[in-house]
């Protein structure tokens, strides 16, 4: 007999039961290959711990409230897809190149019509395939939070990416989440699997975008493997629907002498999260994880990053920039682990906040966990208003207010965006940041003064 609480579980996400139910009828009658036991047991282990909605006693999700996304019935359409797109389309929605390797999910369904690979050492295979790697499932743990567990209690049709062993990839790869939030509230649950063999190289960019304004909620997992001495340079884009909600976990699992470099980009959805989870396996593995967030209206985003150095000589690096206008949120909060084994480590923690506006706020949480005691760590975190000598020493060189506030916000962001090592896409984000950079120039300013949000560091 289930007890109480489990009870109370199952009650309250009966329709995500049922829509398993529905799911799991049509998968017995499809051509879908892949075993079915891991959708089963994350589907038992969702009824066990649901979604993360407690006030109390949840730390990894103190100032984020879900409950908006947990009382919403949104429907899943796992049978096809019925909208007609085109690369037309998805380049004016997100970064784009004909010349890049692009890999296409619609509503977390691949497509095969608008996906193509240029390089020969890059094997690109559904989820859906008797083929699927032995791996998937093993880095995303359904047991460490309900979001994990859904998404891959609905794995249907996504995309394994395998570097090959000694390959060093021409072409970046282009990772195109479209959300199109047809007929009503929809989820999707994108899934990829990236396996990089030892010794190889590849730059990926993981976008999500959305072609209306619909709500909707985008469920993503990604599952990372990066081999002995590989490196793979990472960029994710989240550039949703301003009424929708994106949940995305990142899990990575470095070997020895691996490089990990990512830098995301987060602005859109109404709440976000992007939760990153790094463990530096094996000696000489190295990750260097940064970050660009903005907020405005009451948009909500929230980096959760956590490292765990498991060996000694590892490094890792964490440092993310938030720009926050109007009656916004954001949340930073980096934990970094570093294991008894991993001496002679080195692990870096930094956060950085503009506030244009007086009801905008922060919270903020760097923090360090050692039981190692020959290593080399430091943390911080700030957030702010413009400072008023700068303001004044451009309005004195002749600058307007709006063109001397413009130059102070882009310079905050560059430091960010100047750490990308894709052209195109660092060209991209500087053309998309100047776009849009007028919603955030005049905000906070009242009689010559710049005033500062609140910033809460726990």
């Amino acid at each position: 007999m289930p007890n109480t609480e489990t009870s109370s579980i199952i009650n309250k996400y009966a329709r995500y039961l049922n829509q398993h139910n529905e799911f799991s009828d049509w998968l017995s009658v499809s051509d879908n290959s892949m075993d079915n036991s891991l959708r089963i047991n994350a589907i038992n282990e969702f009824q066990k711990i649901g979604f993360p909605t407690a006030l109390r006693g949840n730390e990894a999700w103190k100032f984020t409230n879900v409950n908006p996304i947990a009382n919403q019935d949104f429907d899943f359409d796992f049978k096809g897809q019925n909208t007609e797109l085109n690369s037309k389309m998805i380049s004016e929605a997100g970064p784009y190149s004909d010349q890049w390797n692009t890999i296409t999910l619609v509503n977390g369904i691949y497509n095969k019509a608008l996906s193509r690979t240029h390089d020969a050492g890059i094997v690109i295979r559904t989820l859906g395939s008797k083929d699927t790697n032995c791996s998937l499932g093993t880095h995303a743990d359904v047991k460490s939070n309900g979001f994990i567990a859904i998404n891959t209690a609905f794995i249907n049709d996504g995309a394994e990416i395998l570097v090959s062993k000694n390959y060093q990839a021409n072409a970046p790869i282009n990772i195109v989440h479209i959300s199109t939030g047809e007929s009503g509230p929809r989820v999707t649950y994108p899934r990829i699997l990236v396996i990089l063999e030892s010794n190889s190289s590849a730059s990926i960019i993981e976008s999500y975008i959305s072609i209306n304004s619909d709500s909707q909620f985008t469920n993503a997992v990604t599952e990372i493997s990066v081999g002995e001495g590989s490196q793979l340079n990472h960029y994710r884009y989240l550039q949703e629907s301003p009424s929708g909600f994106h949940i995305g976990s990142t899990v990575v699992d470095q070997n020895a002498y691996s490089s990990f470099n990512t830098v995301s980009y987060s602005k859109g959805s109404k709440v976000g999260r992007n939760d990153l989870l790094v463990r530096l396996n094996e000696a000489g593995a190295k990750c260097d994880i940064r970050g660009l967030y903005f907020t405005e209206g009451d948009q909500h985003i929230d980096n959760h990053i956590n490292v765990d150095h498991a060996a000694p000589n590892t490094y890792s690096n964490q440092y993310f920039k938030g720009i926050l206008a109007d009656a916004s949120r954001a949340v930073f909060s980096g934990r970094t682990l570093i294991r008894k084994i991993a001496q002679k480590s080195e692990a870096l923690q930094g956060d950085k906040n503009l506030i244009l506006s007086e009801g905008a706020r922060v919270n903020t949480k760097p923090s360090l966990e050692i039981y190692a005691d020959d290593i080399q760590a430091a943390h911080g975190a700030t957030a702010g208003a413009i400072p008023d000598d700068q303001i004044m020493y451009m309005l004195a060189r002749g600058l307007d207010m709006e063109t001397a506030t413009s130059f102070l916000i882009q310079g905050f962001a560059n430091e960010i965006i100047d750490s990308i090592k894709l052209d195109e896409f660092q060209k991209y984000l500087l053309n998309y940041f100047d776009t849009s950079l007028p919603k955030f120039r005049f905000q906070g300013f009242g009689k010559g003064k710049v005033y500062g949000g609140p910033v809460e560091r726990v």
